[in-house]
């Protein structure tokens, strides 16, 4: 392990060590420092500091490229904060404190060699009891990438559309705004069509992600300096979030419902049509720069947690994954309220992993939710993310001068980065309907003693394996009605208590791709004998303890991955549900 302290000492008097470093007022304020390592590889960072002076940020260079934004908390101790991790290599290497958001004292920065970070354990069921299939399935794909793949995406549909002629290729994702809908600005003649974007983009097979720069519902100055429309900002209002909380039965907290209500008519006409929605409201809140941050985490929190019962209770709007965008500890509104965890990052020219800030997401939660990089300014490179163990699930590229600039993002480098399909889908592919990936769904029916019916496959891709009833999702059904639809036709069984388990992303070699649901059933029905009603698909079925099926799986898992064959086959959903969700293990 490393350790740089300083020597210099002003202001406080105080230090972790033998002194520290102040200042960090000017824009160009920075600490510099070579070193040659005794071994190469990926080294942990951490910072000792001290932040009297209110919530602040740094940024810490390695090497004269990439770097991470480390947020320093206030506090009037010395504590240790990440600040991610370095590639370092043979011979000299360079570290650059730099200042960001300044006024912070500095005792020492640490360097440690990175142990390897095992499977992630993030739950993929949406904290909504009640949500619906769209939504389910979206949080599903996303859970059955993470760690192996990153889907690009493009706030605004005109900045989107810029990627598609100038890169070649579609973002997976339009990031759109519901900004433009509520009353303190359509009575100023502001309006939108992002909703009609979302739907159209969702319509061709993107996903849609919704962020809601939210305009105070009065209190707005409307001055030459702080015009209306930068209503969100909180120098543009007197709007108070704490004394509007504080009693429910005062005009402001009756027009903040009043605007959650109006923007749930917007998100409804998306669920109404399918479309599941990544909902990020409340972003950047920590910065304190929107008025829904102005008053510290509580308000805040409380604002946010009143925003989901009223979206979700309420409105029954079952078709969002709720997006938390915020990384440090006191401001997380809690894991029954938050599906992925994100942050937002702008450093002009950098393509790394911003690994500090994705670590500190990590922590966050003890690596039990999804993690994405919601809005950066500069897309990140796909070798240093994987390097870096850093497993965005996906990044969002803000529009304008970011995206075709030219300062934040060359041309060259984004289609370099839409072009790597090693590792990331950068890209919502274009293809023939015949090509698109299927969805199926895999139906484990299981008795009080935890057996469930299996059969063996015939007559199509993956004839020979073992599998579970199941069929494709036909036009308009529900995962249920699909599950019970095609237990009845193969097995003539009648099932109820249907209940949605995990996805998993499926590419046969037989050029088949699928998105397997899978689901978990008893029989309700008088018989409980499972027959081959289809004995061209399967010839018999059999009830098999769910602890051997897991067995089986994984010696195939373990047999494929050494190259040799097995006894007994498992179709591949079952095999990657052994490899993608251990915890499953004792699911029945």
């Amino acid at each position: 392990m490393f350790r740089f302290g300083f020597a210099a000492a002003a202001l406080l008097g105080l230090a972790a060590g033998t002194g520290y470093v102040d200042g960090f007022s000017d824009a160009t304020d920075k600490i510099t420092f070579t070193f040659a390592p005794e071994s190469a590889g990926l080294h942990d960072v951490e910072l000792i500091y001290n932040g009297p002076y209110g919530d602040k940020y740094t940024y810490v260079v390695f090497n004269g490229a990439g770097g991470s934004q480390v947020s320093l908390p206030a506090t009037t101790n010395w504590m240790t904060v990440s600040a991610g991790q370095v590639m370092l290599t043979a011979g000299n290497n360079t570290i650059e404190i730099q200042n960001n958001w300044g006024w912070y004292l500095i005792d020492a920065i640490t360097l440690a060699p990175s142990a390897e970070r095992g499977p992630h354990k993030v739950t993929t069921t949406p904290v909504n009891s009640d949500a619906n299939a769209d939504a389910k399935g979206l949080l599903s794909y996303l859970g059955s990438i993470y760690g192996k793949n990153i889907l690009s995406g493009q706030q605004d549909q005109t900045s989107l559309d810029w990627v598609t002629q100038n890169v070649g290729k579609t973002p997976a994702i339009l990031g759109s705004d519901l900004m433009d809908y509520t009353e303190s600005r359509t009575s100023r003649g502001a309006s939108s069509q992002d909703v009609e974007h979302s739907l159209a983009f969702a319509k061709k097979g993107g996903i849609v992600a919704m962020v809601w720069h939210w305009g105070a519902p009065t209190g707005l100055y409307d001055t030459a300096e702080r015009p209306w429309y930068s209503g969100f900002y909180t120098d543009a209002t007197s709007f108070n979030i704490e004394t509007a909380l504080a009693d429910t039965t005062n005009a402001n907290y009756t027009l903040l419902i009043k605007d959650i209500d109006t923007i749930a008519i917007q998100l409804k006409k998306l669920q109404d049509a399918g479309v599941a929605v990544l909902w990020r409201p409340l972003h950047e809140a920590e910065g304190g720069w929107f008025w829904w941050g102005a008053q510290g985490p509580e308000p805040c929190k409380k604002l946010y947690k009143i925003l989901y019962d009223r979206l979700t209770n309420y409105h029954k709007l079952n078709n969002l994954v709720w997006v938390w965008n915020s990384i440090a500890p006191a401001w997380y509104p809690g894991d029954d309220v938050v599906d992925i965890v994100s942050a937002d990052t702008y450093a002009q020219g950098d393509h790394g992993p911003q690994s500090a800030t994705y670590n500190s997401l990590l922590k966050l939660t003890n690596d039990t939710k999804i993690i994405a990089a919601t809005e950066v300014g500069s897309v990140m490179e796909p070798a240093q993310l994987q390097a870096y163990q850093a497993d965005w699930v996906y990044f969002c590229v803000w529009g304008g001068e970011y995206i075709s600039g030219g300062e934040w993002n060359s041309l060259d480098l984004l289609k370099e980065v839409y072009a790597d399909e090693n590792r990331f889908k950068q890209e919502r592919k274009t293809m023939a309907e015949a090509q698109r990936p299927k969805v199926g769904v895999g139906v484990i029916i299981h008795d009080e003693a935890g057996n469930i019916v299996m059969g063996e496959r015939a007559g199509s891709h993956g004839a020979g394996t073992l599998q579970c009833p199941g069929g494709h999702l036909e036009y308009g059904e529900s995962f249920a009605e699909t599950a019970a639809r095609e237990v009845l036709e193969e097995t003539g069984l009648i099932v109820g208590n249907i209940k949605f388990l995990t996805a998993t992303n499926d590419v046969f070699g037989e050029g088949k791709h699928y998105v397997t649901i899978f689901v978990t059933c008893t029989i309700t029905g008088e018989n409980k004998v499972p027959q081959p009603m289809e004995p061209h698909k399967c010839a018999a079925w059999q009830w098999i303890p769910w602890g051997t099926m897991w067995t089986w799986a994984g010696e195939q898992a373990q047999a494929e991955k050494e190259g040799r064959e097995v006894q007994r086959k498992m179709f591949l959903p079952l095999v990657n549900l052994w490899r993608e969700y251990p915890d499953l293990k004792n699911v029945l």
